[in-house]
Order: C-alpha cells, then sequence, then structure tokens
C-alpha cells in the first residue's frame, strides 16, 4: 500500500494520479521525453480530491500540506516541460542567427591567428598546443622525457584535457607527484576538468596511489568543522553527482586549535542601505600556527635531495 504522510494513496480517489505518474515514469526511463509530457500533464489537469471524499479519516491540516507539496513538486517539473514540435521549430528559427555566429567566431579565430602570425607572437593556448605538436617528434619526445627525474604538478584540480596529454607524454608512468584540491576547481570556463583528478584517485594502476593530506594544521577547529559541512552540502546538492566524499573530510591536526569558547562563524551581507555593521566583537588575528604547514613539503624536498635527484619539472 503507497503512502504519504499518512494518506493512504492507494484510494481509488488518488488512482488517476497514480495511474499516469507510473507511465509518466516508464516514458522517463526510456527516455521518451513527448510521452512522459502527455503522461504528467494529465495528472496535472486531475484535480485532487476534496477531504470529504477520502476513504479514511484525515487531518485537514496534514493533507493541505501534502496537497501543497505535491503542487510545488509539480510546478517545479512543469517549468521544465516544453512541447518538442514547437522546440524545433525555435531551433529551425534560431539556426541562422547559431550560423551567423559559428562564422564569426571561425572568422575572428582566423583573424586572431593571422594578427598573431604578422607581430611574432603566441599566446598561453599556443604554446600549450605546440609543445603537444612538438612532442609527437620522437627525438624531442625522448629528450625531453629523459631530462626530467620528476614531474610535479601544482593545482591538479584545474588541469585541463590538453594540459593531461602533456603531462602523460613525458611521464615515465611512476615520476609523476600530483598535488590538488577539487574543492578549489575554479577555472571551470577555461576547459578545467576536476575528474582528471578523481580518475587518477580511483585508478587501479599500481603507479598511481593517493596520498590524503587531511591533516588541517593552521586553522581553528570551528572553522574546520563550518567547511566540512558547508562542502558537503554545496557540492552534493543532488543536482549532480556526488563529489565531496569522505576522503574530503580535514581534520584538527592539534589539541591547541581546539577552543573551549570558540568564536561562531558568521557570514555578514550588506548593502548600501544598510548601516554600517559594528565589528568590535571580532577576534583580531590570532597568533602564528603552532606546526609550520611547510614542514611536510620541506622534508619531502630533503629526503629528494637525499636520493640525489638530477632535474625536477614543475607545471
Amino acid at each position: 500500500m503507497k503512502t504519504l504522510r499518512g494518506i493512504n494513496l492507494g484510494s481509488v480517489s488518488f488512482t488517476q494520479h497514480i495511474e499516469f505518474l507510473e507511465k509518466a515514469l516508464q516514458a522517463l526511463e526510456a527516455k521518451d521525453y513527448k510521452a512522459f509530457q502527455v503522461y504528467f500533464s494529465n495528472h496535472i489537469a486531475i484535480k485532487y480530491p476534496t477531504q470529504k471524499k477520502l476513504d479514511e479519516e484525515v487531518d485537514s491540516d496534514s493533507y493541505k500540506a501534502f496537497k501543497d507539496e505535491i503542487k510545488k513538486w509539480n510546478a517545479q517539473i512543469a517549468d521544465n516541460l516544453f512541447d518538442w514540435d514547437i522546440f524545433q521549430e525555435d531551433q529551425q528559427t534560431m539556426q541562422p542567427l547559431k550560423q551567423t555566429f559559428i562564422d564569426l567566431c571561425l572568422e575572428t579565430q582566423k583573424q586572431y591567428a593571422k594578427l598573431k602570425h604578422e607581430q611574432e607572437f603566441l599566446d598561453f593556448s599556443d604554446m600549450a598546443h605546440i609543445a603537444y605538436e612538438l612532442l609527437k617528434d620522437d627525438m624531442i619526445h625522448a629528450e625531453v622525457t629523459n631530462q626530467y627525474d620528476i614531474l610535479l604538478v601544482d593545482e591538479f584540480q584545474d588541469t585541463d584535457d590538453l594540459q593531461e596529454s602533456i603531462i602523460e607524454s613525458i611521464s615515465r608512468g611512476n615520476n609523476v607527484f600530483r598535488v590538488g584540491d577539487l574543492k578549489q576547481s575554479i577555472y571551470g570556463f577555461r576547459m578545467a576538468r576536476p575528474d582528471i583528478m578523481k580518475r587518477h584517485m580511483t585508478s587501479t594502476n599500481p603507479n598511481d596511489q593517493t596520498l590524503l593530506m587531511n591533516q588541517n594544521y593552521r586553522s581553528d577547529a570551528n572553522i574546520i568543522d563550518f567547511n566540512n559541512s558547508f562542502y558537503e552540502k554545496l557540492m552534493n546538492n543532488g543536482y549532480t553527482e556526488r563529489q565531496f566524499d569522505d576522503h574530503d573530510i580535514a581534520y584538527v591536526g592539534t589539541k591547541g586549535q581546539k577552543k573551549e569558547n570558540p568564536i561562531p562563524i558568521r557570514f555578514l551581507y550588506t548593502g548600501i542601505w544598510e548601516k554600517m555593521i559594528p565589528c568590535r566583537h571580532v577576534q583580531p588575528k590570532v597568533s602564528t600556527n603552532k606546526i609550520d604547514t611547510m614542514s611536510l613539503p620541506m622534508t619531502c624536498w630533503r629526503n629528494i635531495k637525499r636520493a640525489h635527484v638530477g632535474k625536477i619539472c614543475v607545471f
């Protein structure tokens, strides 16, 4: 028996609603969006029964809350529905405009390339593409690959496909050290792909090993707890695939970061219509950290030095 908020949805009063919704779900799973629209529209068109017509006694407030919630869901879905024929007609109407825009982009690219050639300069994108093309030459590839013992890649979460291809092309398979934080990815507009980093983290390749630096030695415990909670909700919003996992949780590094009466974290929103907010209660900057966060990297550098590594390439 299907129930929601204690209301029997198997009641004859809801039979038509359930029938159309089940058909709409089947159409959605089959990716038949036109059929989905028809069934879902039929579901919306049917009025919900009054409380008196229900087969059982239901509290009026509960039933009203139930209907309001269902109507809210219906509205959210209906806002994304469109008539397929109208969509195709709009596509046909927009085609000349889209083609004009494409032609404009291609001509702009052509003129920009001509200008760079005349003035003999390269932009950042050119350097990456030319480097990748040069590495296709066997002699150049062998020279670059043998020149560096270790490849260090910083801000790896903002690596794009071309950059990853360059790294892979000069890698020996076991000499790349990548550092990144998925929460700090900000270059999606430049084709950065954080999923490249996620792929390496879940790789079964014996040369791929993930080292979690999840001990925070610089922030108070309340800030660390806040960030964990904030990013978990922000990055796992239900609209995209899960992006914040257990390995993304940060932990307090020392007992000294835990305070008996921590200062609460607040967001202060101000505008030209608001009065200046007094900040006398804001605590001044605390003394320096007890543990230098550079200690681990410096140790790594000392180990590298003792290992007599020749040359290191840093990206």
